[in-house]
């Protein structure tokens, strides 16, 4: 029996050390993709000073905000931590804590969320060698995140061998030194033919994840403790996907409201666009 376990440890021990060659021989194999963007507004948001405003969200920031025009009305420096939805808002949270300075800004971009979700190979990809971001993940991350290296580190390794990228809609050519998309868009481009198993409804509830919520009103504290403010904002839609009623966006808004120690600072009503 001894002689089994000694052979199962020794056979981990082996894989761990060949996955750790792996990864140090492999050069960068995501640098085009739009997922790096992740890394560059971390590192850009590192080297900021005080009294900014700190963008933390997803692709509704990422998408749907102009920092330059932002920064013009404020007056004030601005940082983008916000990319993909599928990334997990509590690493977003994560990221932003240790540059968050007395006088700051940090407007959330609320979304109803798993503690613990998070889109790992998206999240590797995007990060890839900049490893000093993997402190940001919590014990409960690291079963999905042990589940999806094989497949992380194979992806590599295909690249690196054949050249053989995956063709995105996006790629980090379209963002600035700084995170931000630079690409102007003229026009929705959602397709005519909305998927909603794809893009998602819009659909307002009066209760929320309480866990999720705890996270969020940690967060506040811990800006306050640091002398710097939490506004929190909702993800903005397209009319096209709406499928509760003006009353029941109203009632979920002031449920939420009513739950958060920081200030719901927009009204979801404001935020529904049309496609033009």
């Amino acid at each position: 029996m001894k002689k089994f376990v000694k052979r199962i440890l020794i056979g981990i021990l082996i894989f761990i050390i060949i996955l750790v060659i792996l990864i140090l021989l492999i050069p960068a194999q995501f640098d085009s993709t739009y997922q790096r963007a992740l890394s560059v507004q971390y590192e850009s948001y590192k080297q900021m000073d005080n009294n900014k405003i700190v963008l933390v969200g997803s692709s509704g920031f990422a998408f749907g905000l102009d920092i330059d025009t932002l920064e013009k009305l404020s007056g004030r420096d601005c940082s983008l931590l916000a990319l993909h939805g599928g990334i997990g808002l509590s690493y977003m949270i994560e990221i932003a804590k240790p540059n968050i300075q007395e006088g700051d800004t940090v407007i959330f971009e609320f979304a109803d969320s798993d503690v613990d979700e998070i889109g790992a190979e998206l999240v590797l990809s995007g990060i890839e060698n900049n490893y000093e971001m993997y402190k940001f993940f919590t014990l409960n991350n690291y079963p999905e995140l042990l589940e999806a290296y094989p497949k992380y580190i194979g992806k590599r390794l295909e690249y690196w061998l054949f050249k053989d990228y995956v063709k995105q809609d996006y790629s980090i050519d379209y963002f600035n030194d700084k995170g931000n998309l630079i690409l102007k868009r003229e026009e929705c481009t959602l397709p005519v033919d909305y998927d909603e198993e794809v893009y998602g409804i819009g659909s307002w509830n009066t209760t929320f994840n309480p866990e999720f919520i705890e996270i969020v009103n940690d967060f506040d504290e811990y800006c306050e403790n640091l002398g710097a403010d939490l506004l929190i904002t909702r993800r903005l839609y397209i009319d096209e996907s709406i499928k509760s009623t003006e009353e029941e966006i109203i009632a979920s808004d002031k449920a939420l409201d009513d739950l958060l120690s920081a200030p719901l600072i927009t009204n979801s009503l404001d935020i529904i666009f049309p496609r033009e």
